[in-house]
């Protein structure tokens, strides 16, 4: 690791310089934005096969959120713009790749390889990736972008608490639904460390040899 890389600690509230190029900022927020449509498009589909009331309350309600959150960062992150400007998509074909591997799940009866996929293996990946980005920005003249990214993060975490209750309701069921539940978490966690993180090798701040 670079000694003088500064640190992106949640709890690091130090004034610090911009560390993303604005191109770069603007691939990310390509990428962030192609990754909320995906998982939308997932629980929307997903939330019209299954049965249990509770659960496809909590699915609809997080596809409304990655709808909400794709939009925020097309429009009101201020790196949207660049984006906008700049098509480039470096990077991406990973991306792709993985949510489509999230998304390769086959009828109601693999429940809790979705929830397992979306709820511990991509949010987590989100909410990595978006406070990364969010210290990597700066502080300065950022405070609009921080308060969307603040509210984003909070409906991530909030993801994450839903997503393990529903899961941890149906790993009730025994030793089968265990063993699959941790399957599919290690082979998802597997292509995304193949893919160097949500946005490249450089995802948390460190070059390819860093992250090796």
């Amino acid at each position: 690791m670079n000694p003088n890389r500064p640190h992106f600690a949640p709890w690091d509230e130090r004034e610090l310089p911009r560390s993303l190029s604005g191109d770069e900022g603007a691939r990310r927020v390509r990428v962030f934005a192609q990754v909320e449509r995906r998982q939308a498009a997932l629980l929307e589909e997903w939330a019209g096969t299954v049965d249990e009331p509770h659960l496809k309350t909590i699915l609809e309600r997080h596809a409304r959120h990655c709808d909400w959150h794709a939009e925020l960062w097309e429009t009101a992150i201020t790196d949207g713009a660049i984006g906008t400007a700049n098509g480039s998509t470096a990077g991406d074909d990973a991306t792709s790749a993985y949510l489509d591997a999230v998304a390769d799940v086959k009828g109601a009866d693999q429940t809790v390889e979705l929830l397992a996929g979306v709820y511990r293996g991509l949010v987590p990946r989100k909410v990595t990736a978006y406070t990364y980005y969010q210290r990597a920005i700066g502080t300065e003249d950022t405070d609009a972008d921080n308060r969307w990214i603040d509210l984003i993060l909070k409906d991530e975490l909030d993801a994450i608490r839903d997503g393990e209750l529903a899961l941890q309701s149906l790993l009730a069921g025994g030793d089968d639904t265990v063993a699959r539940a941790a399957k599919r978490t290690a082979e998802l966690e597997s292509l995304m460390v193949e893919a160097g993180g949500l946005v490249g090798p450089d995802s948390l701040g460190m070059s390819p040899a860093q992250a090796t």
